[in-house]
C-alpha cells in the first residue's frame, strides 16, 4: 500500500525535544535506511538542505530520523535521501513513535499550527484595539 504524500509544510520539523514536549511514547532504535518510507512530496526536497545534510554526514553528524510505527518518515526526509544516495542498506538511528501513524501526527501538527495562528491573530486584534482606543483619548 502506498503511503500518502505530504508537503513539507504539512509535516512537523521536529527534534527529540518536540517529541518529548508533545508527550509521545517513543523509542530510539536502528533501522535499515531502505526500510524507511518517505512521506514528503518529492518536489519539496530542497537542494540546499540536502547539501547541508550531506556535509553533516561527512563529518559524522546525523540526527535520528523520526518515524511512525510502520517506519513512515515524519521528519528527516533530507537526511534519508542523503543516506540512500551514499549507502544502500545502512543502519541509521531512528526515533519511532509507538502506536502512532504519520496521518495522526499530521492532524495533530495542523491543530497546533492553527492554534498558534489563532493566538497570533488575537494578539494583533488586541494590539489594534489598544491602538484604536488610545487614539481617541
Amino acid at each position: 500500500m502506498k503511503t500518502h504524500q505530504y508537503t513539507r509544510d504539512e509535516l512537523p520539523q521536529w527534534t527529540i525535544e518536540d517529541v518529548i514536549k508533545h508527550d509521545y511514547s517513543y523509542y530510539f532504535g536502528l533501522e535499515h535506511s531502505h526500510r524507511l518510507k518517505p512521506t514528503q512530496v518529492a518536489d519539496d526536497y530542497e537542494k540546499e538542505r540536502i547539501d547541508r545534510k550531506r556535509q553533516m554526514l561527512e563529518v559524522g553528524q546525523f540526527d535520528p530520523i523520526i518515524v511512525d510505527y510502520d517506519f513512515n518518515i515524519i521528519c528527516g526526509h533530507h537526511s534519508h535521501k542523503v543516506l540512500l544516495e551514499r549507502y544502500d542498506r545502512l543502519l541509521c538511528p531512528i526515533i519511532c513513535l509507538e502506536g502512532v501513524a504519520v496521518e495522526d501526527v499530521v492532524k495533530y501538527y495542523a491543530g497546533i499550527k492553527a492554534h498558534a495562528d489563532a493566538l497570533n491573530d488575537r494578539a494583533i486584534e488586541n494590539y489594534d484595539y489598544d491602538y484604536l482606543v488610545g487614539s481617541f483619548k
